[in-house]
């Protein structure tokens, strides 16, 4: 049997919980398929929001458009989140979504010695030098039942002590990512991060609950793309031009030689 690191212990991570939504109930899985396949099956099966479920691997764990994302097993955050924001708008999933991934920015600032961005859409990344490093990612799934937002799903994975060496895609992001430990002075440990992130989250969704908005203004600072000449890869296709805009609801608008597109996601590449 493969003994994997302690300092996930749901021990450790409790005591130190200063939530009153978040993380109430955690779950601690040695292997799964995705920690997303288990948070919407207890979706689907009526478990209360708050519900935190953590893997120490993930056998089909997956990130944005598709893409296998390969662990190496005990040396990230690989977790997934339930939420039943009922009283917000199916329009604004956006804010959630938003004010999750600057949370987790700001949380991985705290532990690097190099600022911290996201990188469109919802990928933490640090500037080394001129390379861009990808620290954290995450991935989000609404469900919209009777126009109510029903639940929200929030995966994420960030890579701590070490970052996976390859991906099953077309695009070599093995390359492009790195861990927290690289990148800090500080001894750290993964519950370390857990915690800070999952109280600093919780504050925020009790402020979202009176102002959804709430969080806006610092994901935006946070994003940094508009102004930014880039190029999307979407499915088998690629656009290319200036970011003008970043919309409330997370797309981009690009500015291209034929005209002027709204884009919701994409691989982003700078030029």
């Amino acid at each position: 049997m493969t003994i994997f690191p302690s300092d996930l212990e749901l021990a450790l991570i409790r005591p130190r919980l200063t939530t009153t939504v978040i993380g109430q109930e955690l779950v601690r899985l040695h292997q799964t398929t995705s920690t997303n396949d288990v948070i919407r099956a207890a979706a689907a099966s009526g478990r209360a929001e708050g519900l935190v479920v953590l893997a120490e691997h993930q056998t089909h764990g997956r990130g944005q458009h598709g893409r296998q994302w390969n662990d190496m097993p005990g040396q990230a955050i690989l977790c997934s989140l339930l939420l039943r924001p009922h009283w917000l708008e199916p329009a604004h999933t956006a804010y959630i979504i938003n004010a999750f991934v600057a949370v987790l920015a700001e949380t991985v600032a705290q532990y690097t010695s190099i600022p911290v961005h996201i990188k469109w859409p919802n990928d933490i990344t640090l500037m080394a030098g001129t390379q861009r490093r990808k620290l954290a990612g995450v991935l989000c799934e609404a469900r919209i039942v009777a126009q109510r937002v029903d639940s929200i799903c929030i995966g994420w994975g960030v890579n701590v002590l070490d970052h996976p060496k390859q991906y099953s895609d077309h695009v070599d992001l093995a390359r492009q990512s790195s861990a927290i430990c690289h990148w800090t002075a500080q001894s750290i440990t993964r519950a370390d991060i857990l915690v800070t992130q999952l109280n600093a989250f919780d504050l925020v969704y009790q402020q979202l609950k009176h102002n959804p908005t709430a969080y806006q203004s610092r994901w935006r600072q946070l994003v940094q793309i508009v102004g930014n000449t880039i190029t999307i890869t979407r499915h088998n296709s690629q656009l290319s031009g200036i970011v003008t805009h970043l919309n409330d609801d997370g797309s981009i608008i690009v500015a291209t030689p034929n005209g002027v597109e709204v884009v919701h996601s994409g691989i982003v590449q700078f030029a």
